[in-house]
């Protein structure tokens, strides 16, 4: 998860800005049903994605 977050941002040299939820940084973010940390390896595969907020608009997954 940091690899696709604060790291990547930092990759960027954008770390002020994105890559974490903190005030005054841009909050782009996926909602997922399960917690990544808590399902098996394998099921990491079935997460289903929820929705996703980008620029303060949320953005449902009509798909599922």
């Amino acid at each position: 998860m940091r690899g696709i977050t604060i790291e990547a941002a930092y990759s960027w040299r954008m770390e002020d800005s994105i890559g974490s939820i903190k005030k005054d940084k841009i909050a782009n973010f996926t909602i997922i049903d399960k917690n990544p940390y808590k399902v098996a390896p394998d099921a990491l595969k079935d997460i289903k994605v929820w929705g996703t907020v980008f620029e303060g608009e949320l953005f449902p997954n009509e798909i599922n």
